[in-house]
């Protein structure tokens, strides 16, 4: 499912919307995010190839010029290969917010457990337009999250709080957001 688009991206050019289903790229079936991966990686620069989209229970088919994924995925995450949310970002957001982001806690979502509230839209002003997974980063390096613990989004001024985010964990949490906040 198509999470945020990045302006002036191919995606948005075609006019992918967040919430569009991706079922195949050029007839091939997509069952998880490393297919499409997979796909983009051995495409050559300027191909079109053709996504198949659920959206809004209407089947829809786009065309879309591509620029592929460069071999490797470590050189478009800066060496964190491909990250996720069951893998990577869910035990961060576990760990660090989940003891007020629960269902009985403050926020209304609860990023540590559910991986649907990530997709959910920001009420944070701060986050005009974004999801509650894209959010994240923005209140995290601001030192609002997580909230009351005296960080100040500074991993280095951080390093002595526990409750605060390393650097190796805002790298994570920002590769995931760059690779569209898959599962």
């Amino acid at each position: 499912m198509a999470a945020d688009i990045g302006v002036g991206t191919p995606a948005a050019s075609v006019g992918i919307r967040r919430g569009d289903l991706l079922l195949a790229i050029d007839d091939r079936p997509v069952q998880q995010m490393s297919d499409v991966v997979r796909m983009l990686q051995t495409a050559d620069a300027g191909q079109t190839v053709r996504y198949t989209m659920l959206r809004l229970g209407t089947r829809e088919v786009v065309d879309l010029r591509i620029a592929p994924i460069p071999s490797g995925i470590e050189s478009t995450c800066g060496g964190l290969g491909f990250v996720t949310y069951t893998e990577d970002t869910q035990p961060i957001y576990f760990n660090k917010c989940d003891p007020c982001h629960t269902t009985f806690g403050l926020g209304g979502h609860n990023i540590g457990t559910n991986y649907e509230d990530a997709l959910q839209p920001a009420d944070n002003p701060a986050c005009t337009g974004l999801t509650v997974g894209a959010c994240t980063i923005v209140r995290i390096q601001s030192g609002e999250m997580p909230e009351g613990a005296g960080c100040t989004g500074d991993p280095d001024q951080d390093a002595d709080n526990p409750a605060c985010t390393t650097q190796h964990e805002q790298d994570l949490i920002q590769a995931w957001i760059d690779g569209g906040l898959p599962e």
